[in-house]
């Protein structure tokens, strides 16, 4: 467990220190999540742009980023387990200047704790129940595209995919698919 919470530390702490180097102010956004697309979650993080450029392509301009975006987030799937995430992306976004939607497709690399129940005790003297809980930590690769539309200036709303590949050397490697829709803000 030490092992993967240094790991996802010095992922986020890189993020960071490349936001440093950011172009423009970043955008701050707020999701809801859900693993599989029906478990319910949040996530929330900032998107920071470290370089971008204009291009010409047909006649039509369009400008293109690349981006870091550091991210955490929380899903339940009720009664059965709990999963925590903390995963930064890096990536490629392009829009054209004519149209206030954005495409963007970026690979992240962080971590996942779930915390899964595995039975039930009873206190018979009582009747009250208590859930047993064992808690797993995976390294967590992930592939994700988002798409997005200006609502004015300032904020925006975004629908993003992520297909995540749950990494372990001692329990099985598995992978996630999460659907997230939410706002984007720019800060200044």
């Amino acid at each position: 467990m030490k092992r993967y919470l240094t790991i996802i530390t010095f992922s986020l702490l890189g993020t960071f220190v490349f936001a440093q180097q950011a172009t423009e102010s970043p955008a701050i956004f707020v999701g809801l999540m859900g693993h599989a697309g029906w478990h319910p979650g949040i996530k929330a993080g900032a998107s920071f742009n470290l370089k971008s450029w204009d291009e010409e392509v047909s006649g039509q301009s369009r400008q293109s980023y690349i981006f870091a975006s550091p991210q955490l987030g929380a899903y339940v799937y009720p009664n059965v387990q709990t999963g925590y995430l903390a995963v930064s992306d890096f990536g490629y976004k392009r829009h054209h200047r004519s149209k206030p939607f954005y495409n963007a497709v970026s690979l992240g690399f962080g971590g996942l704790v779930q915390s899964q129940v595995t039975g039930t005790t009873v206190n018979l003297g009582d009747g009250s129940e208590e859930k047993v809980r064992a808690n797993w930590a995976w390294l967590l690769a992930t592939m994700n595209y988002e798409f997005g539309k200006a609502i004015n200036e300032n904020v925006g709303w975004y629908g993003k995919g992520t297909y995540g590949f749950k990494i372990s050397s001692a329990r099985g490697n598995s992978a996630l698919f999460f659907v997230e829709f939410g706002l984007r803000f720019k800060v200044f």
